[in-house]
């Protein structure tokens, strides 16, 4: 249970940051790199937690 709920919770986070800061129109090209990465590090955590669920995940939404 507690690699699902961490996903969860990390999923939760992130859906929020993401209505916050909108990534395509950040202010400065850094910022813009900044949550580029972040977003595929948080998509690479969750697809590496998902796989050991079992559980497959598709490549894009």
């Amino acid at each position: 249970a507690g690699i699902a709920n961490y996903c969860y919770e990390l999923t939760k986070l992130f859906n929020q940051f993401y209505h916050d800061y909108s990534i395509l129109s950040a202010d400065t090209d850094a910022e813009k790199a900044f949550r580029l990465k972040l977003a595929a590090n948080v998509g690479k955590t969750l697809r590496n937690g998902m796989g050991l669920l079992g559980i497959e995940v598709p490549e894009r939404m």
